[in-house]
């Protein structure tokens, strides 16, 4: 009567039933784990993170190695973790330094109604994020209201991994300066480390500026 009674309950009912010492011989091995995290799907790995802290440690490199930002709801949420300081982040790692590879859809917006997104905000941790990658390899963005206004967190602190750069550019009558005043003065005195790019390309809509031409041929 009472092995009948227990068989009706789920499995994990029965586990939290169990005193913590007995839970333990339950657990995977770390080694297991990690084996069983290289065949998750992509979209797996943030409920596989959630199990526990040692599942997190093992999913969380893997799930930031390459962030792809598509739709409007995951551009806000993952530029504000990734532009986060360490400390205030759950069991304070630095997501941004694990982005190896950065790309950002021209069509992010389009789920939204024009006036809905606060351009300069969103572009405050865009650029927020981006000075954080500093293991970053290859760069893609293609939202025009920043252009080459990347190019500031990019060369403001060292990203000596980064290889690729790909960006669209809007010129417009009044857009802001490319890079910041105290970066200008950095890249005249030479005291800045430039990033070895093998490849590094730019998609202008307008007329490409004084400005514009004379940053690309110092670079």
């Amino acid at each position: 009567m009472g092995t009948a009674q227990i068989a009706r309950y789920p499995y994990n009912i029965l586990d939290t039933m169990l005193a913590g010492s007995e839970r333990q011989r339950y657990r995977l091995p770390a080694d297991v784990r990690a084996m069983i995290s290289v065949y998750l799907e992509h979209s797996d790995l943030p409920s596989f993170a959630l199990a526990d802290k040692l599942c997190n440690e093992i999913s969380t490199p893997r799930l930031y190695r390459t962030v792809r930002l598509l739709y409007s709801g995951a551009v806000e949420s993952c530029l504000k973790t990734l532009a986060a300081k360490p400390e205030t982040l759950s069991f304070g790692r630095d997501l941004a330094a694990l982005v190896q590879d950065f790309f950002l859809s021209e069509h992010w917006r389009s789920d939204r109604e024009p006036g809905q997104v606060d351009l300069p905000d969103f572009q405050e941790l865009l650029l927020g994020s981006l000075e954080r990658m500093t293991n970053v390899r290859t760069v893609k963005c293609m939202e025009f209201f920043v252009g080459l206004g990347i190019l500031d967190p990019l060369l403001a602190t060292p990203h000596p991994a980064l290889k690729s750069v790909d960006l669209r550019m809007l010129i417009y009558a009044n857009h802001r300066g490319l890079i910041s005043d105290d970066l200008k003065v950095r890249l005249a005195a030479g005291d800045v480390l430039l990033p070895q790019l093998t490849e590094f390309n730019l998609r202008v809509d307008g007329s490409p500026t004084y400005e514009v031409k004379s940053l690309l041929h110092d670079l």
